[in-house]
């Protein structure tokens, strides 16, 4: 495992362990970061509410920006592409009509 000096300065006593190899040429690794002071963040999790599928809007805002052409990449890397433009689009979306659920549930 490579790190740069910055890194290694900023994720000071982080802990690499090797475990064997299996059933490939490549040995699995696990990296600990043990600082208290760092913060992981994670992204928020996507979940498609089912009360947009009521909303005509909805639907063509998924036919919208699956229409869009992606130019470069495998079959696989297009549909990732185009999912992650629908996501982006509906959270725009939902955003502005909708709010944010978790807050009004609250």
């Amino acid at each position: 495992m490579l790190a740069s000096v910055s890194w290694i300065s900023e994720y000071e006593g982080a802990v690499v362990t090797h475990f064997p190899k299996l059933s490939s040429d490549h040995c699995p690794l696990l990296l600990e970061i043990l600082s208290g002071n760092v913060e992981i963040r994670r992204k928020k999790l996507f979940r498609f509410e089912a009360l947009w599928i009521k909303e005509v809007q909805c639907k063509n805002i998924i036919e919208e920006t699956w229409g869009l052409e992606v130019q470069d990449g495998s079959p696989m890397y297009r549909v990732f592409e185009k999912l992650k433009s629908c996501r982006g689009a509906l959270i725009a979306w939902s955003s502005m009509g909708f709010g944010n659920f978790a807050t009004r549930i609250k």
